[in-house]
Order: C-alpha cells, then structure tokens, then sequence
C-alpha cells in the first residue's frame, strides 16, 4: 500500500515524497475520538497512513500510532519505541522518502534513551525558528543585531539553537533561572529584545511581570500560549507571535494552531531554487 501510494503521489505532484511524518494522540480521550476502540491496539505501535501534505510542491506522508506521551514514558516499552523506529523506517525506504519524522516528545525521548542517534526534527525546527526570528524582526522594524533571550536554553532544540546561534546576541536561561533572568532583563530594560520560549506550556506567565513594551515575544511551545499567559504579556506592554508551523497544505488539515500548515517537525528544508523558501506560519496574538 505505501509504495503504490507513493507511486500516486508522484504521479499528481510530479516529485518524489521528501519526509514520512509519524504523529500520536495527545492524550487516550483523542485515541477514542478518531478510531474504534477494539482498533486502537492494532496500531499502537504500528504507524498507519493518516493523510499526506504538500509542501513547496513536494509531497510528504502523515502516518499516525495510537500510544500516547503515557506509553513512551513507560520503562518497559523501550523495546516498543526501538520497534516504532524500525517500522517508519520501513515506510521511508518503502515510500523513496529522503527522510522520516516524529512528532512531540519522540525525538528527544528516543534521543536520550539510545534508540537513535541524531534527530532531523531538532535540526529543522532549529531552522525554523530562525527563520520565524529574521521573520519577527522584519515585521516589528526591530533592529538587526536585537538581543534574544532563549528561555529553555538547555532543552533539546534549545541546545541545538545555542550551538549555532550568535553569542553576542542570544543569551540562555532555563526555567529554574528565574535570578538569572530578572538580572539580564534589568540589563537589557528598555531596549528591544526578543524573548523565545521553547520550554513548555504555561511557563510564559511566570516572565510576563518582568517585561517591558520593547519586548517581544515568540512562542515556538505547542499549544499556543492560553489567554491569560497572552494577557498577561500584553499588560506589560509586550506583544507576542506564535509560531505556528511550517506553511503547506494537508489533507486532513492540522486542527487548531496548526491550521493552514504542518508542525515545524513534519516539515523538510528545501531547496530554494527548485522548490522556493522556508515558509513558516507566525500568529500575532
């Protein structure tokens, strides 16, 4: 079934499939929602094909398992994961993809426990944070060398961003730095800076009394930020975009944030002068 769908795929676009993208229920009350419950544990760690998108022209797969973050949190599915790998690897070679992709939590659990060796999903959601920034900057008339403070420095793409970012510009501070963070705001007070989140969901509340009307605030966290972090933000006089993912058409379309692209993980880096830009899609809050 997935070579004759890559065949198809093919066929109407006219390029090969670029990237195999495995996504999962966030919680069991979703798993209920889109299947049968007597089907969920035929997949749980099988991916089946859930759709595909269009991305710069290129086609890519969506396949779907239905474990939940509880089921890779568990000790004794190690194996399970190792065999998840092992089964969309299976979809790559068999779809002639370039490469293969997961969703959430995945790539840095599987990181850290062994099961692979390097993630494409922190490299390319690197790139497109980047490009989420040069886009900020642009839109906000900010100026080129702005300062950036990267709360959540020391997690997985974090980690990556600061090996390649500008020292002079980017500065790291993880969530149990809050000192570290008043004094680098009391330094930069005033002048506009840029304050990237990528720890997780709700931490942005806990900053947003520290903030002055220069800042400005990108989220790459998934969901995006709640009503209360994005008004308490505004309070301070700061505004706030979210990046939402990567622009590309999907049949069936992401829900909510997601809406009118595909998370940055499912996304590929093109070539530009075949396949056009990077386009990510950034919300204003």
């Amino acid at each position: 079934m997935i070579t004759m769908l890559s065949q198809l795929l093919r066929m109407v676009s006219g390029k090969p499939i670029r990237n195999v993208f495995c996504m999962y229920p966030a919680s069991e009350k979703y798993t209920r929602e889109y299947c049968y419950l007597w089907h969920v544990n035929t997949f749980r760690w099988t991916p089946k094909v859930f759709g595909f998108f269009n991305q710069n022209g290129s086609p890519g797969l969506i396949l779907c398992v239905s474990a939940t973050e509880k089921d890779f949190y568990n000790p004794s599915n190690h194996e399970n994961l190792t065999t998840l790998l092992q089964r969309l690897e299976r979809v790559r070679v068999q779809s002639g993809a370039e490469h293969k992709t997961f969703a959430g939590i995945l790539p840095s659990l599987m990181t850290s426990k062994k099961v692979m060796e390097e993630s494409v999903e922190r490299m390319i959601t690197v790139r497109a944070v980047l490009r989420a920034l040069e886009e900020v900057t642009h839109m906000e008339n900010l100026p080129a060398d702005v300062q950036v403070i990267v709360l959540g420095g020391a997690g997985f793409v974090g980690r990556e961003l600061m090996t390649v970012a500008d020292s002079k510009r980017f500065s790291s501070v993880d969530l149990n730095q809050m000192e570290m963070f008043k004094k680098l705001t009391e330094r930069l007070r005033g002048q506009p800076t840029i304050l990237l989140n990528l720890t997780k969901r709700g931490a942005l509340r806990a900053y947003a009394p520290h903030l002055w009307p220069e800042v400005v605030v990108v989220n790459e966290v998934y969901p995006e930020p709640s009503k209360a972090e994005v008004l308490a933000i505004q309070a301070a006089g700061a505004s706030i975009y979210h990046i939402a993912g990567v622009k590309a058409r999907a049949w069936p379309p992401f829900p909510r944030a997601y809406a009118g692209g595909i998370p940055c993980c499912a996304s590929f880096w093109p070539d530009e002068e075949r396949e056009g830009k990077y386009e990510v899609v950034i919300k204003k809050m």
